[in-house]
């Protein structure tokens, strides 16, 4: 077989952005950097990390063979706005294209949960990355950059909402600050009209006042009650105790804030920890278990933060610019969207799964078990089947970077990974 006659990984992993590129109308001739080229700079130096902006252009020739870049070509591009708007609707494209495809090939965990139907699922909140190089002070302190983004709990897509404090201003802006400033469409995340939108997010989120407004356009927010709360129990609602989501749930009340907001409490007591958790939500009709459940859930946008800084390097902005941080956080998702939809591919069309880390879930599973057996309590069901990957081993990820730079023939690329998603190299 001519493995050289076969369409390479580049191919493959480039093919649904640049499909997504080809049919939009919003580009412009560019002879130095055509806005192709910009594209798949941003989001190659996501998964090729480079310590400078520098190191990164002296790179580009991998990428884009017979064509010469200077520095000033990539940061003055990242400083574009009209580039920042072409970038960011590329993102949500991508996005969009990748729920597609996940929920094409029945990649949706919620799906068993009718109450669910009319919802969409995120886990949302603030990273933080260091500052740039040249970051200017404020106050003699360069100042770290906080961005929020949003991870679809059914899909797995990531999704970028804002840059807290592009204005450079002296004051630490507060991630609900920000979000009350975002226009409600932002929040509801892309979701078609009679469709309600639900962002699990820890207490930087409590707001009732803006969470009233929030419920009127059909946002909802589930987060941890605070230690210093002053909320009131106004009374008990009625759920079902025979019914096995609500396993380990204490009571489903309704309390009430100072300013007359009422707000729903499910207290829930998880079986491995022995610990008692306390959940707010302004939803008022999906079952306390699975309001739980939703929180725990959240924890996979912090395995996706994790994976961002620690596996594919992205710790610190790329340029001063808010213009070019946004730039870089949209490059972000559309790296982890397009790796996301590769990973799909392989376990889909090749069988490839990353074996070792199931079998790691299998025993952590077991032991989780074991503790609830020695507190004399029971798993939640929903904890007990919950089984996904939440982020890409490190194997898979320097299994990509060598199969693009070497720009391998697909076939020849799977069959150099196929051993590797079985055990470490030793």
């Amino acid at each position: 077989m001519d493995l050289t006659k076969t369409p390479s990984l580049n191919d493959r992993f480039w093919q649904p952005l640049l499909s997504i590129f080809d049919r939009s109308r919003c580009t412009r001739k560019c002879f130095q950097y055509e806005d192709a080229a910009h594209l798949k700079s941003g989001v190659a130096r996501v998964v090729h990390p480079r310590y400078s902006g520098r190191g990164w252009v002296q790179s580009l020739c991998l990428y884009f063979s017979g064509t010469t870049f200077g520095v000033g070509n990539f940061f003055d591009a990242l400083k574009s706005k009209r580039r920042l708007a072409l970038v960011a609707k590329m993102d949500e494209a991508l996005a969009k294209e990748t729920d597609a495809r996940v929920f094409d090939n029945s990649g949706d965990p919620f799906a068993e949960h009718k109450e669910l139907e009319q919802f969409h699922i995120y886990a949302t909140d603030g990273h933080t990355i260091g500052a740039s190089a040249h970051e200017l002070p404020i106050q003699g302190k360069k100042r770290a950059v906080n961005h929020i983004f949003s991870l679809s709990l059914r899909a797995h897509s990531l999704h970028y909402l804002d840059l807290c404090n592009a204005e450079g201003k002296q004051k630490k802006e507060h991630e609900i600050k920000k979000l009350k400033s975002l226009q409600i469409a932002s929040l509801r995340m892309g979701a078609p009209k009679g469709t309600k939108v639900i962002h699990a997010y820890d207490p930087a989120i409590v707001d009732y006042l803006f969470w009233r407004k929030c419920k009127q356009n059909g946002i909802y927010f589930i987060t941890l009650q605070k230690a210093n709360s002053a909320l009131l129990k106004c009374g008990d609602m009625d759920y079902d105790r025979e019914d096995p989501r609500n396993t380990g749930v204490l009571a489903n009340e309704l309390v009430g804030t100072s300013n007359g907001t009422a707000i729903r409490r499910v207290v829930y007591n998880d079986a491995e920890s022995g610990k008692t958790y306390m959940f707010l939500t302004a939803e008022m009709t999906l079952p306390p278990g699975l309001i739980a459940f939703l929180y725990k859930c959240r924890w996979d946008i912090e395995k996706v933060f994790d994976q961002n800084k620690n596996k594919l390097g992205e710790g610190k902005a790329w340029a001063q610019s808010a213009t070019a941080k946004k730039q870089q956080a949209h490059f972000i998702c559309m790296a982890h969207n397009l790796i996301l939809l590769l990973s799909l591919k392989l376990e889909q069309e090749e069988g490839i799964t990353d074996e070792k880390s199931r079998r790691h879930r299998a025993s952590r599973k077991k032991h989780a078990r074991k503790k609830a057996e020695l507190n004399k309590q029971v798993i939640n069901p929903l904890v007990g089947r919950l089984d996904r990957s939440t982020q890409r081993c490190l194997q898979f990820i320097r299994w990509l970077r060598v199969s693009l730079i070497k720009n391998l023939p697909y076939r020849q690329a799977v069959q150099e990974l196929r051993p590797l998603m079985l055990r470490y190299l030793m």
